[in-house]
């Protein structure tokens, strides 16, 4: 166990995912450092889920697991359990992921120090992908995909040359998203938990909120691993389509900031470049290229379009 000295809070988000769960739990054992917790949240579990936690607790006394209980309320809820139910006070960070997970890289405590040390006003950071927020789209009537200028971790399921980001890089981007991804303990402080108006899941409105609080959000491309068939959407019925959530979310958001957002200046710092950061300290400010055209931004959407197929 690698001693740090900040605490970090791993909220695993469970449900009925039997098959995979202790490889899930075993990575997240191996980064986690002296003063982290693991959170697996059980989520309205039916299968084995709890059994193999309890296990894992018996067979690694020296880490600390907390499992905490919600009643089948899907992700957004669940994150919420978990995060409400931890400290956030003083400096840390919450890593968040699904039951479909594996973080492979078990220094990432240290590399997650690092990032945060040398960019003081990081707010959320996606290890798998974003984008920015189009004000064009912003302004439309219609709930249509709103995000451009998409990127993803070259670990992730839609890999794209013209939008790919390769591993120990880092962009920013608007919106981030999940699993797996990274919340300070002073965004949830300042900015609050995700609105649960957006159930079952939220990625483009807190990413937002959290925009408003002064924070910048990125991505940082991590070796993770999260097939495809993997994901529940794929394994169980859904009671609301993946694309009737995104369009009643868009709809909810348009209506409360569109107005705003269509005259909102984009940040300087969301121009696509993108920095190598796992290369030595002086690594950090490096740029190494960027992602910019009319060509890559056509390509951009049609990525996020295939992520919200494929959407767990």
């Amino acid at each position: 166990m690698i001693n740090n000295p900040i605490p970090f809070n791993y909220i695993i988000t469970i449900h009925d995912k039997e098959s995979i769960l202790e490889q899930v739990m075993l990575q997240v054992i191996a980064c986690m450092g002296t003063n982290s917790t693991a959170y697996p949240v059980l989520d309205g579990c039916r299968d084995n889920s709890e059994s193999i936690i309890d296990q894992i607790i018996i067979r690694y006394p020296q880490n600390k697991i907390v499992k905490i209980y919600a009643d089948d309320v899907h992700e957004l809820r669940s994150i919420n359990k978990g995060l409400s139910a931890v400290s956030q006070e003083g400096r840390g960070y919450n890593i968040i992921l699904q039951d479909d997970v594996l973080l492979k890289t078990h220094d990432i405590e240290a590399k997650v120090s690092r990032l945060y040390n040398e960019r003081p006003n990081l707010g959320i950071v996606s290890f798998r992908q974003g984008g920015n927020i189009s004000r064009v789209m912003a302004r439309k009537k219609t709930a249509m995909p709103m995000l451009t200028d998409f990127i993803e971790n070259i670990k992730g399921h839609n890999y794209n040359p013209f939008s790919v980001l390769q591993q120990g890089c880092f962009t920013y981007r608007e919106v981030v998203i999940k699993s797996p991804i990274c919340i300070p303990f002073e965004v949830i402080k300042k900015a609050g938990m995700p609105d649960e108006t957006y159930a079952p899941w939220d990625d483009l409105a807190y990413c937002y909120t959290v925009l408003q609080a002064g924070f910048d959000n990125g991505v940082y491309a991590l070796d993770i691993r999260s097939d495809v068939d993997w994901g529940t959407t794929r394994s169980k019925i859904q009671k609301v389509s993946v694309s009737e959530v995104e369009k009643k979310n868009i709809s909810i958001f348009k209506t409360r900031h569109g107005k705003e957002l269509a005259n909102w200046k984009k940040r300087k710092i969301y121009n696509n470049k993108i920095y190598r950061i796992d290369s030595g300290p002086k690594a950090v400010h490096e740029q190494i290229g960027f992602i910019s055209g009319a060509k890559s931004m056509i390509r951009s959407k049609l990525v996020y379009l295939s992520h919200i197929l494929l959407k767990k």
